[in-house]
């Protein structure tokens, strides 16, 4: 094994999988687990490692030793929870590499318990590039996955990518976070457009960043009842969602 093979290795073996919990809160203190969103962190940090994850998914050989390992921990996932469905998030970048492709057909006996969320952070190889079009979304599809577009109106997920790829996707989520600089009033009327343009087009609308019992009856009151985050669990490593029924 080349030097840098090896130290790739390493920096994947330091890796691990938390996952959270996408929920339907019917109310904001009761709710019912729709599926898990798969989230990647490092060991030492205990945090999404975005420049190795940026290393990673700079070259196709890269990519696909961090594709196998990925492999290998979603079907060791399923050993454990067969019933459970998964978001599992690609960047842009993985779909210009055979190897993400690969790993796409090598899990599709999931997949209808999964959907492919697309992330919206720009990588630095696409220098603008649109390779989320309709072809790759077709693409996805045509293995049985469903589609989500994630953080959207920011960036390039914004509202007219979203309509051009409106018949290849089955999900959008909004990530309250990003929103933490507009006034109140204005983040409400922004949800508001969002969920009405949702139904509009039957989408799932998933609101990330709920963090405590005062929003999440808040946006249940107004019907965002697919609610994301904190008040409802923190990411944990699998064995934390066993099945004992």
């Amino acid at each position: 094994m080349r030097d840098d093979e090896q130290n790739l290795s390493e920096k994947v073996g330091n890796l691990y999988l938390v996952l959270q919990p996408i929920v339907n809160a019917v109310d904001c203190s009761g709710c019912e687990i729709l599926d898990f969103e798969v989230l990647l962190r490092e060991k030492s940090t205990n945090e999404f490692p975005l420049l190795t994850f940026q290393a990673i998914i700079d070259n196709d050989e890269s990519n696909a030793i961090y594709m196998k390992w990925f492999e290998n921990e979603i079907k060791k996932i399923y050993s454990f929870l067969p019933k459970k469905n998964l978001d599992i998030n690609l960047d842009p970048q993985q779909l210009l590499l055979s190897s993400t492709w690969i790993f796409l057909k090598n899990i599709s006996e999931f997949c209808h318990q999964i959907k492919i969320e697309i992330t919206e952070t720009p990588s630095k190889l696409l220098e603008g590039r649109k390779i989320i079009n309709k072809q790759t979304l077709l693409r996805i599809k045509k293995f049985g996955y469903t589609v989500a577009f994630d953080d959207v109106d920011t960036g390039e997920n914004n509202l007219q990518f979203v309509i051009n790829n409106i018949n290849y996707i089955d999900r959008i989520k909004l990530s309250l976070p990003f929103f933490r600089k507009e006034s109140c009033r204005e983040i409400w009327s922004l949800l508001k457009k969002w969920k009405t343009f949702a139904d509009l087009h039957n989408l799932e609308l998933i609101v990330e960043g709920v963090s405590n019992k005062k929003l999440s009856c808040e946006l249940s009151k107004y019907k965002f009842n697919f609610q994301q985050g904190y008040y409802w669990s923190c990411p944990k490593r699998f064995y934390n969602f066993l099945e004992r029924d």
